[in-house]
């Protein structure tokens, strides 16, 4: 039986959640064909979730023209936890680059390259 939570309780659970996993998977589609992948993950104060991701990898190319995303984050795979969500996906701007990078870097370390990457047209933060 489920206990009744109230909104900050709630939100608690889903942050510790959250920090309990550094991967997701993100399915997308491109002409009815569905496609999901692994991504490593940062989240802000506001369940923005961040990720990193190349361009020409096929995920970002399904984004570009479908914005709508299926998510899944699993902490344990034993007893079946996760939490699946859906949401739609948005390049982020480049004037919010280093925001984002910022919180990318707290979770897996400051690599300049990493936001140069970004910065560059190469790759694209997500959120």
């Amino acid at each position: 039986m489920m206990r009744s939570r109230n909104k900050q309780q709630l939100k608690d659970v889903i942050e510790e959640f959250l920090q309990k996993s550094q991967f997701m998977q993100i399915a997308t589609v491109k002409d009815n064909r569905p496609w999901i992948c692994t991504v490593n993950y940062a989240v802000d104060n506001d369940f923005n979730l961040y990720w990193m991701s190349l361009r020409n990898r096929r995920h970002s190319k399904e984004l570009e023209n479908n914005q709508h995303v299926a998510i899944s984050v699993v902490v344990d795979t034993a007893n079946k936890i996760g939490m699946q969500l859906t949401g739609t996906a948005h390049e982020v701007p480049e004037d919010s680059l280093s925001d984002a990078h910022k919180i990318y870097s707290e979770r897996y370390g400051d690599k300049a390259e990493r936001l140069a990457e970004a910065q560059s047209g190469d790759a694209t933060v997500r959120t």
